[in-house]
C-alpha cells in the first residue's frame, strides 16, 4: 500500500492505494476536525473512518 500525507494550513490530505476494508486515519498531533469531511466519518475529534475502496481524504482541521 502506498500512503502519503500532506498538510497545508488548515487542510490535511491523505492519499493511499484503495483497499477492500475501511481505513482509519488520525489527524496530526494538536489538531482536531473543524469541518465534516466529505467521504469520512468522524470517530472523535482526532480520528476519521473512510469507507473501503476509497483512496483519499481531505479535511479541514483546527488547532486544539
Amino acid at each position: 500500500m502506498d500512503l502519503s500525507f500532506r498538510q497545508e494550513g488548515d487542510t490535511a490530505r491523505w492519499d493511499w492505494t484503495p483497499v477492500p476494508v475501511p481505513v482509519e486515519v488520525t489527524l496530526p498531533p494538536g489538531m482536531h476536525v473543524a469541518a465534516n469531511p466529505g467521504g469520512g466519518q468522524v470517530k472523535g475529534a482526532h480520528r476519521l473512518l473512510v469507507p473501503s475502496g476509497t483512496g483519499h481524504l481531505e479535511v479541514t482541521c483546527a488547532r486544539d
